[in-house]
């Protein structure tokens, strides 16, 4: 059964996350830099499986377009996350 992560365990995952994606979004290559300029924050980490835990397998860095698009977890469903 799934644990969940503490909050600075969490932190360092998607850190993680975005240098293995280069600091670039993976639906449409936006730098970090970019997105902070045009969206004024960093890139998103988007669990690939709604609700599931933050891992280095199960996530991708997305801008905040792409991630909009993405497929998002059912209102009232567990996120394993929290």
């Amino acid at each position: 059964m799934a644990t969940r992560r503490s909050q600075p365990l969490i932190g360092k995952i998607k850190q993680s996350v975005r240098e293995r994606d280069g600091l670039k979004c993976t639906g449409c290559g936006m730098t970090d830099a970019q997105s902070r300029e045009q969206f004024k924050r960093g890139l998103d980490v988007h669990r690939v499986v709604p609700g599931s835990l933050y891992s280095l397998d199960g996530c991708v860095t997305v801008c905040k377009n792409c991630h909009y698009s993405k497929p998002k977890r059912p209102r009232g469903a567990p996120d394993l996350a929290n």
